[in-house]
């Protein structure tokens, strides 16, 4: 090692002793949204590397409005910068139980219901249904109806190499006007089981959702019994076509990174193994944000709040 090595190391070294007692002092939990925040606890000392300094947060989100955090889920994960590949400059590891706790928050905070509104005309009138429930347009002719789509207990995440899936139960209501009111007048119980792709955009990170199987059946009804065989075929069309794009909307908008304020990823990659998706990408930054390294490390927390839209 040459002594120019050596004198790098040891200033970083000095430096990790200022910085952990920098880092005790920065808050505990950041607001994402008006509904989900993220716990930022420091759970380790900083690591330190010949070429990298690690530093370990809890990771997982809680609600806006809570005041206590969410319990770590796990040690320090071994191995964190071996990816395979060139080196990069940002490594975030992100296990499946920071996504599971994301989908627990917003489900507790009744953000997992919403009614089915891009959907054709034809399937917004009893009509539209006549030859799959023949007794809805018996009991209701040519009535306007909705389509209303719950979601009964938080999503399952789970990341294996190469893939994201999740598994949703959902009901799904047939809602009819009837004397200028909707009433609900039968429910289908949905298992659904989807494929999902992490991406990069700026420097959140979003994802999309696309469906691989489904299984139904009838929750209740006040029209009599429903042949379900004829409503297989069409909760596919409606769970392809309206309610998939639904989610991806959603989706699309994703969540920040933690990083530090004023940096922007580049050439991102997103690697995922071992119930953990890895964004892995070098920064951009500006000349005045590199100057004060202790302002640095403090921009790592001005983060900018999740806008939908």
């Amino acid at each position: 090692m040459s002594e120019v090595e050596d004198a790098i190391i040891k200033k970083i070294k000095e430096g990790i002793i200022k910085l952990d007692s920098l880092l005790q002092s920065l808050p505990k939990q950041l607001q994402v949204n008006s509904v989900v925040a993220l716990n930022v606890t420091f759970m380790d000392d900083p690591l330190l590397t010949n070429s990298s300094v690690e530093l370990e947060i809890n990771g997982l989100f809680n609600g806006a409005d809570e005041i206590s955090v969410s319990n770590y889920y796990s040690k320090r994960a071994q191995n964190f910068l071996s990816c395979n590949g060139l080196a990069k400059m940002v490594e975030i590891s992100l296990h499946e139980k920071v996504f599971q706790s994301a989908a627990s928050v917003y489900f507790h905070a009744d953000h997992m219901h919403w009614t089915l509104n891009k959907i054709p005309e034809s399937l917004t009138n009893t009509a539209g249904w006549r030859y799959i429930i023949p007794q809805l347009y018996e009991q209701y002719p040519n009535d306007d109806m909705k389509l209303h789509v719950t979601v009964t207990s938080p999503p399952v995440i789970r990341i294996a190499d190469h893939d994201v899936d999740t598994t949703i139960y959902a009901d799904l209501t047939f809602e009819v006007l009837d004397s200028s009111e909707f009433v609900s007048i039968a429910c289908i119980s949905l298992v659904i089981s989807a494929s999902c792709s992490a991406e990069i955009h700026r420097n959140n990170l979003t994802g999309s959702i696309k469906l691989t199987n489904f299984t139904s059946s009838l929750a209740w009804s006040n029209i009599g019994n429903l042949n379900m065989h004829l409503l297989q075929a069409a909760m596919s069309t409606v769970l392809e076509n309206f309610f998939m794009p639904d989610l991806n909307l959603h989706l699309r908008n994703g969540f920040p990174l933690p990083l530090p304020h004023g940096f922007t990823l580049q050439n991102a990659e997103i690697v995922q193994l071992n119930s953990k998706v890895m964004v892995r990408s070098d920064l951009s930054y500006t000349e005045d944000m590199i100057s004060r390294p202790e302002t640095l490390f403090l921009s790592l927390f001005s983060w900018t709040p999740y806008k939908s839209g």
